[in-house]
This record gives structure tokens, sequence and C-alpha cells, in this order.
């Protein structure tokens, strides 16, 4: 009896036979992809990530640069571009290195750490994004509803005076 067929639901599972090694991702490449597919892989993922590093960087240093840029709105922004650059920083640069060699030569801890990072800061992101948009909002209601407009008054245009 060479396997060990369990049927559920009309789906058959067979068990690997003692003479079948199970492929592992921490230990070699998967044997049947090609070298070039994983230099293809580290080559996107290092383009990717230095893009993603030097713009993310890029908007938190002039927005922490020049106070004008201080607005609610541009703290949304902000937000993203940080949580991104931590995705990048982990996620990006674990997955470039790991493309250079086509397995996951670093072990378990970069998987999880990967994993972790990438899921953590999305969330992160996704959390903050939605709490800085309810409170913007609010801001904008609460000066809206506030306001008093009774003083303010409307001049009509007249286009004859101005050679329209």
């Amino acid at each position: 009896m060479d396997t060990l067929s369990l049927s559920v639901n009309a789906a058959t599972h067979a068990e690997p036979t003692p003479h079948t090694e199970a492929w592992d991702p921490f230990n070699r490449p998967i044997p049947n992809v090609e070298p070039w597919n994983f230099t293809v892989l580290a080559v996107l993922m290092f383009v990717v990530t230095s893009l993603s590093l030097s713009e993310n960087f890029l908007v938190m240093f002039v927005t922490f640069r020049f106070k004008q840029l201080r607005q609610p709105l541009n703290y949304i922004i902000v937000n993203l571009a940080i949580a991104d650059f931590l995705v990048s920083l982990t996620g990006g640069i674990i997955s470039f290195l790991t493309n250079t060699r086509g397995y996951f030569f670093l072990g378990h801890w970069a998987c999880i750490l990967e994993g972790f990072a990438v899921t953590f800061f999305g969330e992160f992101t996704l959390g903050l994004f939605l709490e800085w948009t309810v409170e913007t909002m609010d801001c904008k209601d609460w000066t809206v509803e506030t306001m008093d407009y009774r003083d303010w008054t409307v001049e009509t245009m007249d286009c004859r005076n101005h050679g329209l």
C-alpha cells in the first residue's frame, strides 16, 4: 500500500509515502522554477521598494520641513506615507533578499516578520486613515455649523461693467 487515499466531499487527498521528500521553502529553492524567474522578481522588488522608500520619505520630509503643509488633510497623506514606508522597509527588503536566493534563507523569523509587518502596517494605515478622515470631517462640520453667516454679503457681478 503506497498511499493512503481519503475521500471528503468527492475530493481525494493522498498522503505522501516515506520515499517522497516534501519541499521546504526554508532550505532550498522550488525545484521546478528556473532561477532566472527569481532574479526577475528580485530586480522588480528592488525597483518597487526603492521607489516606495524614496517617495514616501520625500512626502514625510517635505511635510515636516514646510509648516504650510501641516494641514489636517495633509496629515492623512503623511499617515499613509509613514505606513507604506514601514511596509516597504520591512516587507520589501525581506522580499528582495529572499528573491535573490530563491527561497527564505533568512529562516522562519523573517517570514513571520514580513507577514506581521505587512499586515500590521496595513491595518494601522487603514485604521488611522479612517480615524483621521472622520475627525477631519467632524472639524469641518463643526466649523460650518458654528460660523455666523449673517454678516456675509454676496455681491452680484455685473458683466457690463467688466467688458464681458
